[in-house]
């Protein structure tokens, strides 16, 4: 599909401005949802038209709010407490219904605009997560696994083992991002000593899996992200931090630019890998890389890998 010519959107937002006023909740939603699908800015006066009919319509469901509030994360928008701290109130009362792609929209959408979602709605999601876990998807429950992590302090030992169980289920499945979300979700899980014993090692062995299927037809920005999800998941493991910041710290562009810090994190991907299979298909793949088209950053680290391929070629 093509995007609309911008003469087209143009007219199409001006006269969403002017019937705003009149739209139901399901237009308002439907609006929502189209300047997000469009990756479309609606502009101050159009975002605040349409919040402001939102707050006044009746006969919001579930399937409205999440609209609303997935395209504000997706366009990066941050309207006013007033209108967040409604959108949460109503998110809470239509939790208990949500559908899974419901809440994990709801989740990310949080994650996107670094907000959070009050521990009352944050609750709420998780709760419901866990009840239609065994119903997700790749995406859904990646996307769903990485809000958590992002947004809550603390492993919920009442919910992440559902959600983790069901992650060899649908690791099959996954694609390139659903496998890189759920891998630096279980770096954060990991940073907070969660999970542990047999329930660990079957989720980073089905993720391992997926990842070497995958890796033979990754470009160099998905080998390169691949790459540091799976170290700062080991860097995590052995204490290399506490939380996102940290384990973003780890795997930064800066670090990954020089040979000392490309060798660092490839030695904490050995941990994770156990000298395995990944580690070894990551090398092959960097070497073929290598041989067409990386950036310098790139260059640096697949260069690192290259020399640890010819090293366990040996």
């Amino acid at each position: 599909s093509y995007p609309p010519p911008r003469s087209l959107l143009t007219a199409l937002k001006a006269r969403a401005l002017a019937v705003a006023g009149y739209m139901s909740s399901d237009s308002v939603g439907v609006m929502f949802f189209a300047l997000g699908r469009l990756d479309e800015q609606p502009g101050n006066a159009l975002l605040e038209a349409l919040s402001l009919r939102f707050s006044q319509v009746k006969n919001r469901n579930s399937r409205n709010v999440v609209s609303v509030i997935h395209a504000l994360g997706k366009l990066k928008l941050k309207p006013g407490e007033k209108l967040m701290g409604f959108l949460r109130q109503e998110a809470l009362q239509c939790a208990p219904t949500m559908r899974q792609q419901g809440v994990s929209l709801t989740l990310y959408a949080f994650t996107e605009l670094s907000m959070s979602p009050g521990t009352p709605l944050l609750q709420a999601l998780c709760y419901r997560a866990k009840g239609l876990a065994r119903e997700m998807d790749a995406r859904e429950l990646s996307s769903t696994l990485f809000a958590i992590g992002k947004l809550s302090k603390d492993a919920d030992e009442n919910v992440l083992p559902v959600l983790l169980e069901t992650v060899p289920i649908v690791a099959p499945s996954m694609d390139f991002k659903c496998l890189v979300n759920t891998t630096r979700a279980m770096s954060m899980f990991a940073a907070r000593g969660y999970p542990t014993g047999d329930l660990k090692t079957t989720v980073v062995a089905s993720l391992i899996g997926r990842a070497s299927e995958l890796v033979g037809t990754m470009t160099s920005h998905e080998l390169l992200t691949t790459f540091c999800a799976f170290s700062a998941l080991s860097g995590a493991a052995v204490g290399g931090g506490s939380g996102a910041g940290a384990i973003d710290s780890l795997t930064s562009e800066s670090l990954l630019a020089t040979k000392a810090g490309a060798d660092a994190v490839i030695d904490m991907m050995r941990e994770v890998a156990g000298g395995g299979a990944l580690f070894r298909v990551m090398c092959s793949r960097a070497l073929s890389l290598l041989m067409s088209d990386c950036s310098p950053n790139q260059k640096v680290l697949f260069e690192a890998l290259s020399k640890s391929h010819d090293d366990t070629s040996l």
